[in-house]
């Protein structure tokens, strides 16, 4: 039985937005980040973390950003990511690199927080 691949523009959707969502973990101001002027950071990471595993959304650090807003001059559009993955937005996969692009940098965000909260939890700084 053969197993389905991925088309390559997928699949550098997924790698550049698994980038760029871990890359923007370091732009938070989170406890025990670079920024942090609380006095028990461990504490307060924790807080956040329990939060989030109790599924309170409202929890602001677990926001991703809008990825392809182009807000920004160095922030990409859906037709910058189709480019940077060999495609034009009249490919049968542009929306499919576009979806896949958000999902991994969501992902690699929410990941990032996660670990960084967690290290700093246990008493770790950054």
């Amino acid at each position: 039985m053969r197993t389905k691949r991925t088309p390559a523009p997928i699949a550098r959707a997924r790698k550049l937005g698994a980038k760029k969502g871990a890359a923007c973990v370091d732009c938070q101001y989170l406890p025990g980040g670079g920024r942090d002027t609380m006095r028990n950071p461990a504490v307060a990471a924790a807080a956040l973390l329990a939060a989030w595993e109790d599924g309170d959304l409202e929890v602001s650090c677990f926001d991703p950003p809008d990825w392809l807003s182009g807000e920004w001059a160095d922030e990409p559009t859906p037709r910058d990511v189709a480019a940077d993955c060999g495609i034009t937005e009249r490919s049968s996969y542009f929306d499919d690199v576009v979806a896949a692009y958000i999902e991994a940098a969501d992902q690699a965000y929410i990941d990032g927080i996660c670990a960084h909260l967690r290290h700093v939890a246990k008493g770790g700084e950054s």
